[in-house]
């Protein structure tokens, strides 16, 4: 068994975090975008201890994606 310490938590708060953003966006709530920058950085956090560049380039692409559609997605009058 793998021990989970290794990665600080960094795991389980990107899974946390991934499941809370879907579910916000899934309701029309745009703090959907700034909890999904907060797992994409938990995922390129874990990417990085785990020694994967390719997991690291992607969560910090959708770090800014998600930055980007927050400004962008105007909230509902």
């Amino acid at each position: 068994m793998i021990n989970s310490s290794h990665f600080y938590g960094v795991d389980w708060i990107g899974m946390v975090a991934t499941f809370v953003s879907l579910w916000l966006l899934g309701e029309k709530n745009r703090i959907g975008f700034v909890i999904g920058a907060l797992a994409a950085a938990s995922w390129a956090i874990f990417s990085w201890l785990a020694g994967s560049v390719p997991g690291v380039i992607a969560n910090v692409v959708f770090f800014f994606l998600n930055l980007y559609n927050l400004r962008k997605w105007k909230a509902r009058p």
